[in-house]
C-alpha cells in the first residue's frame, strides 16, 4: 500500500480513533483517517470524499453501525466496511455480515485490525478488477454483435471440424435466401454448388486465416461466386472460425 488509505471512521470516541491510527501505522499501514463523531456527520462526509475503507463503531449516539452500512451500500456496493466495536454480540456480528459488512473486529481484539484492513482492501480491489474485466467483456461482446449482425456482408461462424454453421448474420440470410434457423441446421457443404470448380473442391479448412473463391448456391438454386475469408476463433467452447463472404 504505497498511497495512504483514505478511511472514514465512524466513532464517537476520538481517543479510540487515535488508537486505531497508531495501531495501523505501527503495523506499516499508511492511513489518512477522517473522523465522523455521529451518524449525521458520517452521512454528510460519506459523499464528500473518495474512501478506500469505512470503519464504524456499532453503538452510536444517533444510530448504529448497521445504519451506517445501509447508507454505504446504497451508494458504494464494493466499498470495504469493517465494524469495530467493543459491544458487538455474536448475533449482531452474524447479522452485520449478512447485511454486507466486510468484516468485524472487536476492540478487545484490536491487534487483528491491520490484517483485517489489508484483506478487506485487497478483496475490494480484486472485486473492482473483476467487475471491470466483466464490463470490458460485455462491451467487447456488444461491439462484436454490432459488427457481426450489422455487417452488410454475409458472415457466419462455423465449426472447424464438422463445418456446421453455428451463427449467421442478417446479410447472409438476405443474400442466400435461407432463414436463420435453416442456416443453423446446415454445414458449409450445403452452401457449395455441386458444380464448384476443382480448385475450390480441393481446398481444405485449417487453422490459418485464408481466402478462397467458392461457388455457392442460393436457396432458389441460383449460384453465386463468393470470395470467402475466414479466421479461427473460440466460439462457445468450440474451435471455430469467423467467415466473411
Amino acid at each position: 500500500m504505497n498511497q495512504p488509505l483514505s478511511i472514514l471512521h465512524l466513532e464517537d470516541n476520538s481517543d479510540d480513533s487515535q488508537l486505531v491510527r497508531e495501531l495501523l501505522e505501527q503495523d506499516g499501514v499508511k492511513v489518512d483517517i477522517t473522523l465522523a463523531g455521529s451518524l449525521a456527520d458520517f452521512k454528510r462526509l460519506l459523499g464528500k470524499g473518495r474512501w478506500d475503507l469505512i470503519l464504524a463503531d456499532y453503538r452510536l449516539p444517533d444510530g448504529t453501525g448497521l445504519d451506517a452500512m445501509k447508507l454505504v451500500r446504497e451508494k458504494f456496493s464494493n466499498l470495504p466496511f469493517i465494524l469495530h466495536s467493543g459491544t458487538l454480540g455474536e448475533v449482531a456480528a452474524i447479522e452485520s455480515l449478512k447485511a454486507g459488512a466486510t468484516d468485524y473486529v472487536l476492540k478487545q481484539n484490536r491487534d487483528r485490525l491491520p490484517s483485517a484492513v489489508r484483506r478487506a482492501v485487497a478483496e475490494a480491489v480484486e472485486r473492482t478488477r473483476r467487475q471491470q474485466a466483466e464490463d470490458d467483456l460485455r462491451q467487447s461482446e456488444k461491439q462484436y454483435r454490432l459488427l457481426f449482425y450489422g455487417n452488410p456482408n454475409p458472415m457466419w461462424v462455423f465449426d472447424l471440424e464438422s463445418l456446421a454453421i453455428l451463427e449467421v448474420n442478417e446479410a447472409a440470410v438476405f443474400h442466400y435466401g435461407f432463414s436463420q434457423q435453416e442456416f443453423l441446421h446446415m454445414s458449409l457443404n450445403d452452401l457449395r454448388s455441386p458444380d464448384r470448380d476443382a480448385q475450390a473442391a480441393s481446398s481444405t479448412w485449417d487453422a490459418e486465416s485464408q481466402s478462397v473463391i467458392w461457388r455457392h448456391r442460393r436457396k432458389d438454386g441460383r449460384t453465386m461466386e463468393m470470395e470467402v475469408v475466414w479466421k479461427p476463433l473460440a466460439f462457445r467452447g468450440r474451435l471455430a472460425a469467423l467467415a466473411l463472404a
